[in-house]
């Protein structure tokens, strides 16, 4: 990436060459974010299959008894690395009205507020991203005789 950006910039003086580089750094911090987002998400959807299997293989069990179901924390984890379990639960969840609608509506419930927070760093750092980019090319129509 760093060596794209560089060729499409064409950086010339020492300031163009620092601009560059931070909109280098800008677009891996960005990478990051993104990736670790998607990571939220998918650790929080399987918090939802979980929950979702709970309301269905627990319905009707009193509380106390409910901890003994280990077998569904299991069964969410299957979920995650098993593509054979995953249609399957999938298929068991909608039978019940769980689709992925509903699943999706689960997911950003529970990581809404971490969510906003990479949002929020997502949207400074290509707000920093196009400043800087502004920026250098301000630079280089002055450089222009």
């Amino acid at each position: 990436m760093r060596q794209i950006i560089f060729a499409e910039l064409a950086p010339r003086s020492a300031i163009e060459w620092l601009l560059a580089v931070d909109v280098v750094e800008l677009s891996w911090e960005i990478q990051r974010y993104r990736v670790l987002r998607h990571k939220l998400l998918e650790h929080y959807r399987e918090n939802a299959i979980e929950q979702s299997l709970h309301h269905i293989d627990l319905a009707g069990i009193p509380p106390e008894i409910a901890p003994v179901a280990d077998h569904i924390r299991r069964n969410a984890l299957n979920w995650r690395v098993n593509p054979t379990a995953r249609r399957e639960i999938e298929a068991r969840l909608a039978a019940y009205g769980y689709d992925s609608n509903a699943i999706n509506t689960q997911v950003y419930l529970q990581a809404r507020d971490v969510f906003l927070v990479f949002e929020a760093l997502l949207n400074s750092a290509q707000s920093r991203r196009l400043s800087l980019l502004r920026e250098i090319k301000r630079s280089v129509l002055r450089a222009w005789p």
